[in-house]
Protein backbone atom coordinates (compact mmCIF):
# COMPACT_ATOMS: atom_id res chain seq x y z
CA UNK A 1 0.00 0.00 0.00
CA UNK A 2 1.53 3.49 -0.69
CA UNK A 3 -0.67 6.95 0.10
CA UNK A 4 0.20 9.80 -2.68
CA UNK A 5 -0.36 13.49 -2.15
CA UNK A 6 -2.75 14.67 -4.09
CA UNK A 7 -2.49 18.42 -3.37
CA UNK A 8 -0.37 20.41 -0.79
CA UNK A 9 -3.42 21.12 0.94
CA UNK A 10 -5.33 18.32 1.33
CA UNK A 11 -6.32 14.61 -0.23
CA UNK A 12 -4.24 11.59 -0.98
CA UNK A 13 -4.64 8.82 -2.88
CA UNK A 14 -4.16 5.02 -1.82
CA UNK A 15 -2.71 3.01 -3.75
CA UNK A 16 -2.43 -0.88 -3.77
CA UNK A 17 -6.00 -1.36 -1.94
CA UNK A 18 -9.23 -3.43 -2.85
CA UNK A 19 -12.49 -2.22 -1.13
CA UNK A 20 -14.19 -5.38 -1.85
CA UNK A 21 -11.45 -7.49 0.67
CA UNK A 22 -10.91 -7.43 4.23
CA UNK A 23 -7.80 -5.03 4.91
CA UNK A 24 -4.85 -5.67 7.27
CA UNK A 25 -5.32 -4.50 10.37
CA UNK A 26 -1.46 -2.36 9.84
CA UNK A 27 -3.18 -0.85 6.73
CA UNK A 28 -6.27 -0.08 8.19
CA UNK A 29 -4.44 1.79 11.02
CA UNK A 30 -2.21 3.67 8.22
CA UNK A 31 -5.21 4.80 6.31
CA UNK A 32 -6.63 6.15 9.57
CA UNK A 33 -4.11 8.10 10.05
CA UNK A 34 -3.52 9.65 6.57
CA UNK A 35 -7.52 10.21 6.37
CA UNK A 36 -6.96 12.70 9.70
CA UNK A 37 -3.86 13.77 8.59
CA UNK A 38 -4.84 14.91 4.77
CA UNK A 39 -8.44 14.66 5.48
CA UNK A 40 -9.63 13.03 1.53
CA UNK A 41 -8.64 9.73 1.11
CA UNK A 42 -8.99 8.26 -3.16
CA UNK A 43 -9.19 4.89 -4.20
CA UNK A 44 -9.50 4.65 -8.15
CA UNK A 45 -10.85 1.70 -10.13
CA UNK A 46 -13.10 -0.03 -7.37
CA UNK A 47 -15.73 -2.39 -8.53
CA UNK A 48 -17.96 -3.15 -5.40
CA UNK A 49 -21.62 -4.49 -4.63
CA UNK A 50 -23.94 -2.66 -1.67
CA UNK A 51 -22.36 -5.66 0.95
CA UNK A 52 -18.74 -4.57 -0.11
CA UNK A 53 -18.87 -0.76 0.14
CA UNK A 54 -20.95 -1.56 3.64
CA UNK A 55 -18.30 -4.05 4.59
CA UNK A 56 -14.94 -1.44 3.69
CA UNK A 57 -17.06 1.48 5.65
CA UNK A 58 -17.39 -0.72 8.54
CA UNK A 59 -13.85 -1.41 8.47
CA UNK A 60 -13.57 1.97 9.36
CA UNK A 61 -15.95 2.37 12.46
CA UNK A 62 -19.28 2.01 13.36
CA UNK A 63 -21.57 2.68 9.89
CA UNK A 64 -24.72 4.80 10.48
CA UNK A 65 -27.71 4.12 9.00
CA UNK A 66 -29.90 6.45 7.12
CA UNK A 67 -33.19 5.13 7.79
CA UNK A 68 -33.03 6.83 11.31
CA UNK A 69 -32.52 10.18 9.61
CA UNK A 70 -35.60 9.49 7.63
CA UNK A 71 -34.26 9.70 4.27
CA UNK A 72 -36.42 8.52 1.35
CA UNK A 73 -33.35 7.45 -0.79
CA UNK A 74 -32.33 4.31 0.56
CA UNK A 75 -30.90 1.45 -1.20
CA UNK A 76 -33.31 -1.42 -1.17
CA UNK A 77 -32.31 -3.79 1.78
CA UNK A 78 -29.39 -1.33 2.29
CA UNK A 79 -30.35 1.38 4.94
CA UNK A 80 -26.44 2.23 5.20
CA UNK A 81 -26.52 3.09 1.57
CA UNK A 82 -27.70 6.59 0.39
CA UNK A 83 -28.40 7.25 -2.94
CA UNK A 84 -27.23 10.32 -4.58
CA UNK A 85 -28.81 10.83 -8.23
CA UNK A 86 -30.57 13.09 -10.73
CA UNK A 87 -31.37 9.93 -12.79
CA UNK A 88 -35.00 9.07 -13.03
CA UNK A 89 -36.99 5.81 -13.31
CA UNK A 90 -40.61 5.51 -13.72
CA UNK A 91 -41.18 9.59 -13.13
CA UNK A 92 -39.69 9.33 -10.08
CA UNK A 93 -35.87 10.44 -9.09
CA UNK A 94 -33.87 7.30 -7.48
CA UNK A 95 -31.70 9.52 -5.50
CA UNK A 96 -30.99 13.55 -3.74
CA UNK A 97 -30.69 15.52 -6.38
CA UNK A 98 -28.72 18.07 -5.56
CA UNK A 99 -27.10 16.96 -1.98
CA UNK A 100 -24.22 19.55 -1.08
CA UNK A 101 -23.78 22.30 -3.20
CA UNK A 102 -23.09 24.61 -0.42
CA UNK A 103 -20.12 24.74 2.25
CA UNK A 104 -20.86 22.37 4.39
CA UNK A 105 -19.43 19.44 7.51
CA UNK A 106 -21.64 16.77 7.36
CA UNK A 107 -23.70 16.19 10.65
CA UNK A 108 -21.82 18.77 12.44
CA UNK A 109 -25.66 19.62 14.11
CA UNK A 110 -25.96 15.86 15.42
CA UNK A 111 -25.35 15.31 19.17
CA UNK A 112 -22.83 12.90 18.44
CA UNK A 113 -21.72 14.27 14.88
CA UNK A 114 -20.08 11.82 12.16
CA UNK A 115 -16.24 11.22 11.46
CA UNK A 116 -16.05 9.94 7.87
CA UNK A 117 -18.51 10.10 4.97
CA UNK A 118 -17.47 8.19 2.02
CA UNK A 119 -18.65 8.21 -2.12
CA UNK A 120 -18.86 5.70 -4.00
CA UNK A 121 -19.04 6.55 -8.34
CA UNK A 122 -21.16 4.35 -10.47
CA UNK A 123 -22.15 7.08 -12.91
CA UNK A 124 -19.98 10.45 -13.14
CA UNK A 125 -21.14 12.34 -15.75
CA UNK A 126 -18.95 14.09 -18.58
CA UNK A 127 -18.80 17.53 -21.21
CA UNK A 128 -18.66 17.33 -24.81
CA UNK A 129 -14.81 17.18 -24.34
CA UNK A 130 -14.91 14.58 -21.86
CA UNK A 131 -13.38 15.68 -19.55
CA UNK A 132 -15.72 14.75 -16.19
CA UNK A 133 -18.56 17.24 -14.59
CA UNK A 134 -19.63 17.37 -10.86
CA UNK A 135 -16.64 17.95 -8.96
CA UNK A 136 -16.61 18.10 -5.37
CA UNK A 137 -14.31 20.70 -3.51
CA UNK A 138 -12.93 19.77 0.15
CA UNK A 139 -11.60 22.44 2.05
CA UNK A 140 -9.37 21.62 5.09
CA UNK A 141 -9.99 23.48 8.44
CA UNK A 142 -6.86 22.47 9.85
CA UNK A 143 -4.98 24.26 7.72
CA UNK A 144 -7.24 26.85 7.64
CA UNK A 145 -6.34 27.12 11.74
CA UNK A 146 -3.06 26.70 11.37
CA UNK A 147 -3.35 29.91 8.47
CA UNK A 148 -5.24 32.22 11.50
CA UNK A 149 -3.76 35.24 12.41
CA UNK A 150 -3.20 35.15 16.86
CA UNK A 151 -5.61 37.46 17.85
CA UNK A 152 -8.48 35.53 15.35
CA UNK A 153 -7.07 32.06 17.51
CA UNK A 154 -7.26 33.72 20.44
CA UNK A 155 -10.96 35.00 19.69
CA UNK A 156 -12.27 31.95 18.12
CA UNK A 157 -11.16 29.97 20.96
CA UNK A 158 -13.68 31.79 22.73
CA UNK A 159 -17.13 31.61 21.19
CA UNK A 160 -19.11 28.38 20.22
CA UNK A 161 -21.38 28.25 17.59
CA UNK A 162 -25.05 26.81 16.78
CA UNK A 163 -25.79 24.14 14.26
CA UNK A 164 -29.17 23.27 13.06
CA UNK A 165 -29.96 20.85 10.30
CA UNK A 166 -33.23 23.53 9.44
CA UNK A 167 -30.82 26.18 9.02
CA UNK A 168 -31.17 24.51 4.66
CA UNK A 169 -35.04 24.60 5.39
CA UNK A 170 -35.17 20.90 4.78
CA UNK A 171 -36.61 19.76 8.48
CA UNK A 172 -37.37 16.10 9.15
CA UNK A 173 -40.43 15.07 10.84
CA UNK A 174 -40.37 15.65 14.89
CA UNK A 175 -37.65 13.51 16.57
CA UNK A 176 -36.41 12.13 13.88
CA UNK A 177 -33.02 14.53 13.39
CA UNK A 178 -31.81 16.17 16.89
CA UNK A 179 -32.60 20.33 16.27
CA UNK A 180 -29.37 21.37 17.09
CA UNK A 181 -26.06 21.09 18.66
CA UNK A 182 -23.78 23.42 20.19
CA UNK A 183 -20.00 23.48 19.52
CA UNK A 184 -16.67 25.17 19.91
CA UNK A 185 -15.74 27.55 17.16
CA UNK A 186 -12.51 25.65 17.73
CA UNK A 187 -12.40 21.87 18.06
CA UNK A 188 -9.90 19.70 18.91
CA UNK A 189 -9.54 16.81 16.21
CA UNK A 190 -11.39 14.06 18.45
CA UNK A 191 -8.85 11.17 17.48
CA UNK A 192 -5.19 13.20 17.37
CA UNK A 193 -6.43 16.52 19.07
CA UNK A 194 -5.02 18.68 16.27
CA UNK A 195 -6.78 22.45 16.28
CA UNK A 196 -9.32 23.27 13.52
CA UNK A 197 -12.24 25.90 12.33
CA UNK A 198 -15.48 24.23 13.41
CA UNK A 199 -17.88 26.51 11.75
CA UNK A 200 -19.71 26.01 7.97
CA UNK A 201 -22.11 27.58 6.06
CA UNK A 202 -24.36 24.70 5.78
CA UNK A 203 -25.33 23.84 9.04
CA UNK A 204 -24.22 27.17 11.14
CA UNK A 205 -26.97 28.79 12.26
CA UNK A 206 -25.19 31.49 14.16
CA UNK A 207 -22.01 32.39 16.82
CA UNK A 208 -23.04 32.42 19.89
CA UNK A 209 -21.46 34.64 22.65
CA UNK A 210 -21.07 37.59 20.92
CA UNK A 211 -23.87 40.41 19.42
CA UNK A 212 -25.99 39.26 16.46
CA UNK A 213 -24.33 41.94 13.98
CA UNK A 214 -21.02 41.19 15.23
CA UNK A 215 -21.31 37.32 15.40
CA UNK A 216 -22.44 37.20 12.13
CA UNK A 217 -19.86 39.58 10.71
CA UNK A 218 -17.13 37.26 12.37
CA UNK A 219 -19.08 33.96 11.29
CA UNK A 220 -18.55 35.28 7.43
CA UNK A 221 -14.96 36.21 7.54
CA UNK A 222 -14.25 32.56 9.09
CA UNK A 223 -16.40 30.83 6.76
CA UNK A 224 -14.58 33.03 4.01
CA UNK A 225 -11.04 32.59 5.09
CA UNK A 226 -11.04 29.10 5.47
CA UNK A 227 -12.53 27.94 2.02
CA UNK A 228 -10.27 29.61 0.19
CA UNK A 229 -8.12 27.93 -2.66
CA UNK A 230 -5.35 27.28 -1.26
CA UNK A 231 -6.76 25.21 1.59
CA UNK A 232 -8.91 22.90 -1.04
CA UNK A 233 -8.46 20.12 -2.79
CA UNK A 234 -10.71 19.65 -6.17
CA UNK A 235 -11.95 16.22 -6.57
CA UNK A 236 -12.82 15.06 -10.62
CA UNK A 237 -14.87 11.94 -10.33
CA UNK A 238 -14.47 8.80 -12.42
CA UNK A 239 -16.58 5.48 -12.24
CA UNK A 240 -14.84 3.68 -9.67
CA UNK A 241 -13.83 6.22 -7.27
CA UNK A 242 -14.31 5.94 -3.48
CA UNK A 243 -13.71 9.01 -1.76
CA UNK A 244 -13.86 8.95 1.99
CA UNK A 245 -13.33 12.19 3.86
CA UNK A 246 -12.88 13.03 7.84
CA UNK A 247 -15.58 15.65 8.67
CA UNK A 248 -13.74 17.09 11.07
CA UNK A 249 -10.22 17.74 9.00
CA UNK A 250 -12.50 19.22 5.84
CA UNK A 251 -15.04 20.86 4.84
CA UNK A 252 -16.76 19.88 1.41
CA UNK A 253 -19.42 21.55 -1.57
CA UNK A 254 -20.58 19.77 -4.43
CA UNK A 255 -20.49 21.56 -7.81
CA UNK A 256 -23.66 21.30 -10.01
CA UNK A 257 -22.16 21.69 -13.77
CA UNK A 258 -23.65 18.73 -15.05
CA UNK A 259 -27.29 19.56 -15.79
CA UNK A 260 -29.17 16.27 -17.19
CA UNK A 261 -26.49 14.28 -17.70
CA UNK A 262 -26.30 11.29 -15.43
CA UNK A 263 -24.99 11.24 -12.26
CA UNK A 264 -24.90 8.14 -9.61
CA UNK A 265 -23.10 7.45 -6.41
CA UNK A 266 -23.68 5.91 -3.33
CA UNK A 267 -22.97 7.42 0.17
CA UNK A 268 -22.00 6.07 3.72
CA UNK A 269 -21.23 7.40 6.99
CA UNK A 270 -18.91 6.27 9.72
CA UNK A 271 -20.27 7.37 13.32
CA UNK A 272 -17.88 9.40 15.23
CA UNK A 273 -17.25 9.81 18.87
CA UNK A 274 -19.69 10.33 21.66
CA UNK A 275 -20.02 14.20 22.93
CA UNK A 276 -19.94 14.26 26.86
CA UNK A 277 -19.41 17.39 28.62
CA UNK A 278 -18.54 19.37 26.35
CA UNK A 279 -15.84 17.13 25.17
CA UNK A 280 -15.61 13.90 22.90
CA UNK A 281 -15.70 10.88 24.97
CA UNK A 282 -12.82 9.23 23.27
CA UNK A 283 -12.21 6.17 25.38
Amino acid sequence: MEIKPLSAASGAEVLGVDASTQIATKDMDVMKDALCNYGVLLLRNQKLTQTQLVDFTKQFGESQSYDVLGHKFLLPGYPDILSLSNVMEDGKPIGVKDAGMYWHTDGSYLQDPAWISMLYALEVPQADDGQPLGETLFANMAAAYDALAQEDKDRAAKLSALHEYVYRGSPREEGQVPPSAVRPVVLGHPRTGRKLVYVNKGFTKQILDLPEDEAKAYFDKLCEFSTQPQFRYVHRWQVGDVVLWDNFTVQHCAVSNYGERRRRLWRTTVKGWPWRNGGFATT
